[in-house]
């Protein structure tokens, strides 16, 4: 039975897939081998490093990766490990920055984020 917490699909998992069948586009996701030149055949050693922090899900979508495509050796890193509750105080964090005008407009032009600084309580 599949984990509730992990029904959700992340972009890094299809990200990943792409790039590792080589169908990755390298002017929206531009990549190096060790010598620092665009490669031209497939990577096989991928380093996945996420400022802001990863998530359980993006941690599963690598070791999926790494199950299933042979030769293929993915790292995740980042600069936290998210649970709810910590990406929950980011998302507050960010809100809180939003000026009244700013929420005022979004709630009324009924955008995401107007919707978000609802639900915050913002």
């Amino acid at each position: 039975m599949e984990n509730v917490y992990t029904q959700h699909s992340p972009i890094l998992l299809s990200t990943l897939e792409s790039l590792t069948r080589g169908r990755l586009p390298i002017n929206t996701y531009p990549y190096l081998d060790n010598q620092g030149v665009i490669p031209k055949e497939k990577p096989q050693d991928i380093i996945v490093f996420i400022v802001g922090g990863t998530t359980y899900e993006e941690a599963r979508a690598v070791a999926q990766v790494n199950a299933s495509t042979p030769g293929v050796r993915v790292v995740l890193g980042g600069t936290d490990v998210l649970n709810s509750q910590g990406f929950l105080t980011q998302v507050e964090g960010a809100v809180s920055s939003w000026t009244d005008v700013m929420r005022a407009m979004e709630r009324t032009a009924g955008g995401a984020k107007g919707r978000l600084a609802e639900a915050v309580g913002r």
